[in-house]
């Protein structure tokens, strides 16, 4: 076979299954590259790096693959460890053209300019003249006109550059990724068997705008223009208290009995009382709670996106929910008692709490290997955050999301 030697064998005993459908052979090397680690070099013009290909290979050896790529009657491969050089034969090269350069000529008054400026050289030498024994030389360039079957495009000037619609070729392609999350948290608060009057001091008492947030490690898997998102992730979500509760006693009359005596007058008893009245004046006294109300969880995404092309990266929107551990709580919950509040790590919080989330955003490729991810989320709890409280307690968030992710 054209191109084998026994030093090929490390590259070429590489298992592969792969399959392409009118794709281009310089996409097919690309994936080829991932998937095994090999280096590919070509001159894209004498391969035809644009001419499409549709096949399916199931665990065959990479030699294999790429001697029904590039049949040996028209090419020559040549392997150095993983260093893979294809080219074309020397009888099917497509026709070049030189363009000498004017040559000087000596005793002439007026010469030649002999540099042309082209876009690809080749570089030759030629004595101009020979004196005792130093040798001049001259630099001339000479055009190389190459015939093309297509006039070169943006593809090609920047053929280097990945696109992440290449990947939705109907190919399992899973990546991981780190993501950070910063949200604006708002508390929701209804009546369970509260008055109207605590349901009201926590809407009016408790606010949002407390940063709240999480870090996450994201395990993606694509599949056409679809990607399932998973992971494991900590989050926190807060509210901010600030309360003010007045003690007022006092501002009445107290009447104190000073003596009591009876008489007896036909047979009747009749009692006679001597009281005095003292008022009590008002006496009140006010605190106020200044503090943080925050659930720490650990969270388990699960989400489906849908993915357009736009440019060279994805924009994408979906949907799914989450499975939030409670690890703690911290902060002060308003109640009916006379101490106006108690810590929040007396009550009974919810296990497991259940969100729904949808978003959007764009994922873009600085190289072939790494992803950016940016985006809107907004995540609503579905059951309450406390148990047997008389007020119920739930929260929604709308965050910004930025992450990076990188492919297998």
């Amino acid at each position: 076979m054209a191109g084998f030697t026994p030093a090929q064998s490390i590259a070429t005993k590489s298992i592969v299954s792969i399959q392409a459908n009118a794709e281009p052979v310089s996409s097919v090397l690309d994936r080829l590259a991932r998937a095994t680690g090999a280096t590919f070099s070509y001159n894209p013009d004498q391969i035809e790096s644009t001419r499409t290909v549709t096949f399916r290979f199931t665990n065959m050896p990479l030699g294999s693959i790429i001697s029904s790529l590039f049949p040996e009657d028209k090419f020559g491969i040549r392997y150095s460890g993983k260093q893979i050089v294809i080219y074309r034969r020397a009888e099917n090269m497509i026709h070049e053209e030189f363009v000498s350069a004017p040559v000087l000529q000596q005793n002439k008054e007026n010469s030649i300019p002999d540099t042309v400026f082209i876009v690809q050289t080749q570089l030759q030498k030629d004595t101009l003249r020979l004196t005792d024994t130093v040798t001049r030389f001259d630099t001339v360039y000479i055009m190389r006109t190459i015939m093309r079957e297509a006039p070169v495009s943006t593809g090609d000037i920047f053929s280097d550059q990945s696109r992440l619609s290449e990947s939705q070729n109907g190919v399992l392609l899973w990546t991981c990724g780190i993501t950070a999350t910063t949200d604006f948290a708002m508390p929701h608060f209804r009546p369970v068997s509260a008055s109207e009057a605590l349901v009201t001091a926590y809407r009016e008492n408790y606010s949002g705008g407390a940063f709240s947030g999480g870090l996450a490690f994201d395990l993606l898997a694509g599949y056409k223009s679809w990607i399932f998102r998973s992971g494991i992730g900590y989050t926190t979500l807060a509210s901010r208290l600030d309360y003010l509760k007045t003690d007022i006693s006092g501002g009445y009359f107290r009447h104190d009995t000073l003596d009591a005596y009876y008489a007896i007058a036909a047979g009747d008893t009749t009692w006679f009382y001597v009281t005095d009245s003292t008022y009590l004046p008002v006496d009140a006294h006010s605190y106020r709670i200044e503090s943080m109300l925050r659930h720490h969880y650990i969270e388990i995404p699960v989400e489906v996106r849908y993915t357009w092309p736009l440019g060279r990266g994805l924009v994408f929107a979906g949907g799914g929910f989450s499975v939030s551990f409670a690890t703690g709580n911290k902060g002060w919950l308003i109640t009916d008692s006379s101490q106006g509040v108690v810590s929040a790590s007396s009550a009974d919080f919810s296990p497991v709490v259940l969100s729904g989330i949808i978003g959007t955003g764009m994922l873009w490729p600085l190289n072939r290997a790494i992803i950016l991810e940016g985006g809107f989320r907004y995540k609503t709890q579905l059951n309450q955050v406390i148990r047997n409280f008389p007020v119920e307690i739930r929260y929604s968030a709308l965050g910004i999301k930025v992450g990076i992710t990188f492919r297998f």
